[in-house]
């Protein structure tokens, strides 16, 4: 009661000094730190190791359509990128053992997501859909764009139970 401050449009000034602190790689944290609900305009890249087959392509679409419906009026962007890793975050389509620039995907047991530092720039992010061929890419995407908070984790392995909900196998 006794601390007052009297705050004026003319005379009082607030400075702030911020920086970002680097997330944990969590999986619960999806769509974060890949998406600010507060921000505006999404612009995601998307990485490719390779020219995506078709299978990978519809992967990306449903991932597009993850971030895009939580983007919603603010709009989005999904640059392309051909092996070749962002400066900022990312979401990085490849196989398993796969090399595009600084990063080797890791080795996996089948459809995998995963949230890694960026190796260009560690304070931020890239949230790998990995598998050992480009259907497993794909389902690895399609559980991303269905699941409902139920990942955890820097990796998880997903798998369809009969439903269609993913899982950490």
């Amino acid at each position: 009661s006794s601390l007052w401050m009297n705050v004026s449009n003319q005379r009082s000034r607030l400075e702030l000094t911020v920086s970002r602190l680097p997330a944990q790689p969590d999986l619960s944290q999806l769509p974060g730190p890949f998406f600010d609900k507060g921000g505006g305009k999404l612009v995601l890249p998307f990485v490719f190791a390779e020219t995506p087959s078709d299978a990978v392509l519809r992967g990306a679409g449903a991932a597009a359509s993850y971030f895009g419906m939580r983007a919603s009026y603010r709009g989005f962007a999904f640059p392309t990128l051909v092996g070749a890793l962002p400066q900022g975050e990312g979401v990085v389509f490849g196989l398993s053992g796969q090399t595009i620039d600084a990063l080797t995907l890791p080795q996996v047991n089948g459809p995998t997501l995963a949230v890694v530092a960026n190796p260009l720039a560690p304070e931020r992010r890239l949230l790998l859909v990995i598998g050992r061929d480009t259907s497993e890419i794909r389902r690895a995407a399609l559980a991303l764009s269905i699941s409902q908070g139920g990942l955890s984790g820097a990796m998880a392995q997903v798998e369809k139970k009969s439903k269609g909900d993913p899982v950490k196998a």
